[in-house]
């Protein structure tokens, strides 16, 4: 993450925003949109070279709170956070394991609170906004048979009362 260091010393003359998942899919179109409209991005990879090319790589796993400490560190201001990195994971009741579920709630809601609250100082200087990513899957219904009842993404729920819950009125 060297050039994210010299980057976050460097007063920011484009507005700064850090993107999670942005290994692939919505994340990755994201990043590279916010590029292209002249953005900073800090780009959050769980590999190294993952990130779309004109973005600061930052690598990081949004369940590893060592990693995303380390990365909050180097960036001292952002306008803008997408915590967007998720995972989706489909199965009979009758054979999820109740580990998936975990990890996928632990990535789904505790991983974007993670990020959320490691990136908070950073936000908080600069007067930056916060976008929480979640998936449709949350909206649908799982119907069935108990035989074929599916698990069909429900960490959604989760990550919405978290925002309902930090909302100020």
């Amino acid at each position: 993450m060297s050039e994210a260091s010299s980057a976050a010393a460097a007063p920011a003359t484009r507005p700064r925003v850090l993107v999670t998942g942005v290994s692939t899919g919505i994340g990755r179109a994201t990043a590279e949109l916010l590029r292209d409209r002249g953005w900073e991005v800090f780009a959050s990879v769980r590999h190294p070279g993952e990130a779309p090319e004109g973005t600061i790589e930052v690598v990081f796993d949004v369940t590893d709170a060592e990693g995303i400490r380390h990365a909050a560190a180097r960036i001292d201001e952002l306008d803008a956070l997408v915590d967007n990195a998720g995972i989706a994971i489909a199965a009979p009741l009758e054979f999820l394991p109740p580990e998936e579920l975990t990890r996928q709630l632990d990535v789904n809601v505790v991983g974007q609170l993670r990020v959320l609250q490691a990136f908070l100082p950073a936000l908080r200087r600069s007067h930056g906004r916060v976008v929480l990513m979640g998936s449709i899957g949350g909206k649908s219904a799982c119907v069935g048979k108990p035989a074929d009842t599916r698990f069909c993404g429900k960490s959604e729920p989760g990550l919405m009362l978290m925002v309902k819950l930090g909302q100020r009125k």
